[in-house]
């Protein structure tokens, strides 16, 4: 099994972790990187990602949900610290949810979303994942969505090259493995679930993009 992070092989047998609701996960025995084994198929993601899967996630006015909208607030405040938001500029949001982030910016606002179920916001354009990779934005944000990607390391190099000169690339809400519960019980990480395909941590990621 070739890392997409850091292109070592590793050994599955050698390589395996845990096992979490008869998924199993293995390690990178180099850079760390945490993934699932099989990946599941574009049918079963899509029953992964369900109507009912929205209305808990995003229709809800679950506490959850009311973290979120907070979460959403401060990485604002990160972004417009390096980011014009003004009317002229275009952001995409890769993985837009029922778009309650994007609808925060002035720019005008682009929105994919995988899920066919979403009902997003009526102020942002929702495109078609063909269409995503016709466009040139000044900022592209996924907030959540990294991990859920079975090819994310394709699909992150396209999009990178629709970026504008001077682009930002604004990824957050990422579950990190580099941490205490993660070191302790890796399998009792609250993180693992079904279409978190993934557990990075701050250093491979780091090092996925300097890649």
């Amino acid at each position: 099994m070739i890392c997409k992070i850091c292109g070592k092989i590793n050994n599955l047998h050698k390589s395996y972790l845990y096992n979490h609701c008869n998924i199993k996960y293995y390690k990178c025995n180099n850079c760390l990187f945490v993934f699932q084994h099989p990946l599941p198929n574009s049918k079963k993601l899509k029953e992964l990602y369900s109507k009912e899967y929205f209305n808990q996630n995003y229709l809800k006015n679950t506490n959850d949900f009311k973290l979120r909208k907070i979460q959403y607030k401060l990485d604002k405040k990160i972004i417009v610290k390096y980011y014009k938001d003004k009317e002229t500029n275009k952001i995409l949001d890769y993985g837009c949810g029922n778009g309650a982030f994007l609808k925060l910016f002035k720019s005008k606002k682009i929105g994919f979303e995988f899920n066919e179920d979403a009902k997003v916001d009526s102020s942002i354009k929702r495109i078609s994942l063909k269409k995503v990779f016709n466009e040139k934005y000044d900022l592209i944000i996924m907030s959540g969505v990294i991990e859920h990607i079975p090819n994310f390391n394709e699909v992150i190099k396209k999009l990178s090259k629709c970026l504008k000169k001077n682009g930002l690339f604004y990824i957050t809400a990422t579950p990190n493995s580099n941490n205490l519960t993660f070191f302790l019980s890796s399998k009792d990480f609250n993180q693992n679930h079904p279409g978190h395909l993934f557990h990075f941590n701050n250093v491979n990621l780091s090092l996925f993009f300097l890649k």
